[in-house]
C-alpha cells in the first residue's frame, strides 16, 4: 500500500471499528522485531511462506480470539 504501511490501516481501523480483527502476515518478521516491540505480543503474526491450510487455520484462531502461539 503505498500510502501507508498495514500497521498503520489498522491502528486507523481500530479508531472507528474496534472489533475489527487484524491478522499480519510479512516475510519480514523476525524475532529480533517482536522483542523490539515493533508488535505487541497479542499481536497476530504469520510469517511466509505459509501454506493456505495454516492461513486458513490463522484466520479461524483470530476471528476465535485464540491466543496467538509463541
Amino acid at each position: 500500500m503505498p500510502q501507508m504501511s498495514g500497521r498503520e490501516l489498522a491502528v486507523r481501523l481500530s479508531r472507528t471499528r474496534p472489533e475489527v480483527k487484524v491478522l499480519y502476515t510479512s516475510g519480514y518478521i523476525d524475532e529480533d522485531m517482536i522483542r523490539r516491540s515493533m508488535f505487541a505480543p497479542t499481536t497476530a503474526l504469520l510469517k511466509k511462506p505459509f501454506s493456505a491450510d495454516a492461513l486458513a487455520h490463522r484466520v479461524r484462531d483470530v476471528l476465535d480470539g485464540t491466543p496467538p502461539t509463541p
